[in-house]
């Protein structure tokens, strides 16, 4: 999810998205909490019901949309900043820092639109190919590496391991 996220932030904030990447900022250390908890642990109590609300009735896209409407509220204050610390602590801070649902409700549904879920699935389908050529190709690293460790202690006379039964 976070890489989707990154690529329609790219789509629907491209100011804000170059300034992150200029600045190697990954979105997903921030986010990647919003949504494992659902923003449960990061938003004031109200907002948290706000976006349950939306969830529930709208499903998944809801989460993007929430997350780009924080960005989106935040955007003018991060592309101030310079330093990479003073950004990703500003990052940190924002979700719970929210104080007008109003307005996070218009950067998150207005200020997004359009927002089709095709372009969500299509994103996910992307990533999700990407992901698993990523594992497949660990994987092989993997394999490559434990049997050039077999081999090599199979070779190396220092590595031979006695067993208990060669006390007999």
């Amino acid at each position: 999810m976070q890489r989707v996220l990154k690529d329609l932030m790219a789509m629907k904030c491209p100011r804000l998205a170059a300034h992150l990447d200029s600045h190697c900022i990954d979105i997903g250390l921030i986010t990647f909490n919003w949504f494992l908890t659902i923003f449960v642990d990061n938003v004031p109590f109200e907002t948290v019901l706000l976006i349950w609300d939306s969830f529930l009735y709208e499903g998944c896209k809801i989460l993007f949309r929430f997350a780009l409407g924080v960005f989106k509220l935040n955007e003018d204050d991060l592309l101030q900043l310079t330093d990479t610390s003073q950004i990703f602590q500003r990052m940190r801070e924002m979700a719970s820092s929210i104080s007008d649902n109003r307005a996070l409700s218009q950067a998150s549904f207005p200020g997004l639109n359009p927002f089709p879920m095709r372009v969500i699935n299509r994103q996910r389908a992307l990533h999700t190919t990407i992901v698993k050529e990523e594992l497949a190709e660990m994987e092989s690293i993997r394999n490559t590496h434990q049997e050039l460790t077999f081999e090599s202690q199979r070779n190396d006379p220092a590595m031979i391991v006695f067993s208990d039964d060669d006390d007999n």
